[in-house]
């Protein structure tokens, strides 16, 4: 069934309805405009608006919205309070969840966990990483990684790295480190021996 809703602040009617799970419960709402495929799972109190996209056997669940015309594919979760809109792109088995929002053109793919109280977005690309608290924006590349409490932007790419309460920005290219309490910004190359001379 269509559910008419008056958004104020434009005084436009959008048309949502509720999504029916493959299990059979009802799920949540989805825009007319969006596009939730039949095998994907949206929660009873979760949102797929604009032009969203949901599809495989992604799930969106608790209070999890997905607008714009982000796409959530695979075996994608997004859970919690957590937002993907935009552009971005979410997939494999990445799972999205407390407040993290995921926004512009960023892609989080394989086997990722954005958590806390995250901020991805711009034009960044996560692969099978880990990411708890951070920011994370602008070109960065993170792949096979951790980062907590940390920001990284600009062109910097981490590669099998760790990250704590640091921030790495400009071009700086960092494989296999770890990080506590550091900032680099603009380094071409950092690699263990590097980064522990700068600590």
């Amino acid at each position: 069934s269509i559910t008419s809703v008056l958004l104020s602040d434009k005084g436009e009617i959008r048309e949502f309805s509720r999504h029916k799970n493959p299990d059979g419960t009802l799920g949540g709402f989805v825009e007319k405009t969006a596009l939730v495929e039949s095998t994907a799972y949206i929660a009873s109190s979760a949102i797929v608006a604009e032009y969203g996209k949901v599809k495989g056997n992604a799930r969106v669940d608790g209070k999890a919205i997905v607008s714009g015309s982000a796409e959530v594919s695979e075996n994608a979760v997004i859970r919690d309070n957590a937002q993907v809109f935009g552009d971005a792109k979410v997939s494999g088995n990445t799972v999205v969840s407390g407040f993290a929002t995921i926004f512009g053109k960023a892609q989080v793919l394989k086997n990722s966990e954005v958590g806390g109280d995250s901020l991805v977005f711009g034009g960044v690309v996560v692969i099978s990483s880990i990411i708890r608290s951070s920011a994370v924006f602008e070109g960065a590349v993170i792949r096979d990684s951790t980062l907590y409490k940390s920001k990284v932007a600009g062109n910097a790419s981490l590669i099998e790295s760790r990250v704590y309460n640091s921030e790495v920005y400009g071009n700086t290219k960092a494989e296999n480190i770890e990080m506590l309490q550091a900032k680099i910004d603009g380094s071409p190359y950092i690699g263990k021996i590097e980064q522990a001379k700068r600590q």
